[in-house]
């Protein structure tokens, strides 16, 4: 009898703990949270940018259309009683361009909009990384000038500064550069899959390997490899032929010298994880975390073709709201 009543509260300790990678927040976690929260907020607002909000689960295809079949081992996904395929969000960006173009798309130009909301994805927990995570973002949408890309990059920067973050380093890229590249390589959607972890991961000499084990020539991989050690406009021109996109980056590296902001890094490896990305893109690092030092990361992206309508300029970038934390 006593050995039953001791396999049953065992039992029930065992099923009554929070899930793996979710947490609890007490009262004092929660002034600070919301204390945090209210800084970014108010930041948010001072750039001109409107609060907005969005389910906390949506239709399984706005994630898959927008990402691919692969995020499904990312996300968590469900039937609802009627048989609808539906997912947490795993992020915000989709969510919100699918509310602009069902109620806001007639609004006027640039639109900005920011939001904070718990995400959901099946990563493995670790520090500073959850299952159940907080997510603070923004996005602009029809913007008709690099002014509004600095803009962007200069509200991130004051995001964390108004929370007393410090030392952080700001990357900027490119991916039409990239592309450039890649075309003129003639390297293929398979090889592109295999080498942007390793890219992103700074690990040049397993890139290396890669494209050896491809076939590429020794010319052609040394000619990449010495493109992504690019750090100044002028290395940049010796390897990209497209005055256009030169162009309106040397018209962006100018605007931001007009916010004050000098100290950053080009950095041509920056190869962001989602295949929608096109144009400038950049990330904010804040080394003391270690191996999830990124804080930040964004850029300019094309999403409104899947919803069926006309492409517009549209950029943003999402926050580890809990990495902010922890820092």
């Amino acid at each position: 009898m006593i050995e039953n009543i001791i396999t049953a509260l065992i039992i029930t300790n065992d099923v009554f703990q929070k899930p793996r990678g979710t947490r609890d927040f007490l009262p004092d976690e929660m002034e600070k949270r919301r204390f945090i929260e209210d800084r970014l907020r108010e930041t948010f607002i001072a750039f001109g940018y409107r609060e907005v909000q969005t389910p906390t689960f949506e239709h399984l295809e706005l994630f898959t259309a927008k990402s691919g079949e692969g995020i499904l081992d990312e996300i968590y996904a469900f039937k609802d009683k009627s048989g609808r395929d539906l997912a947490l969000r795993p992020e915000l960006t989709a969510p919100v361009m699918r509310m602009y173009c069902e109620k806001l798309k007639r609004e006027p130009k640039p639109l900005k909009l920011f939001y904070f909301g718990n995400c959901y994805r099946y990563d493995r927990p670790q520090k500073g990384r959850y299952r159940e995570f907080t997510q603070a973002g923004c996005e602009i949408i029809g913007y008709n000038s690099q002014a509004y890309m600095a803009e962007l990059i200069a509200l991130a920067q004051a995001l964390l500064k108004n929370v007393s973050l410090k030392n952080f380093k700001l990357r900027i890229g490119n991916l039409d550069f990239i592309s450039y590249m890649l075309h003129d390589m003639v390297i293929g959607e398979k090889t592109r899959k295999l080498m942007f972890p390793l890219v992103d991961k700074k690990m040049f000499d397993e890139v290396k390997d890669l494209l050896e084990e491809e076939g590429f020539s020794g010319e052609s991989i040394n000619r990449l490899l010495d493109f992504f050690e690019c750090k100044t406009i002028d290395e940049l021109k010796e390897f990209i032929d497209n005055g256009q996109s030169i162009q309106e980056f040397e018209e962006l590296l100018k605007f931001l010298e007009m916010f004050d902001i000098k100290d950053y890094e080009i950095d041509t490896a920056i190869v962001r994880g989602l295949d929608y990305y096109k144009g400038v893109v950049f990330e904010i690092d804040l080394p003391k975390l270690g191996a999830e030092k990124q804080i930040c990361g964004g850029g300019s992206y094309e999403l409104l073709p899947i919803f069926g309508e006309k492409p517009l300029p549209t950029a943003g970038f999402a926050m580890g709201f809990d990495r902010i934390l922890v820092a």
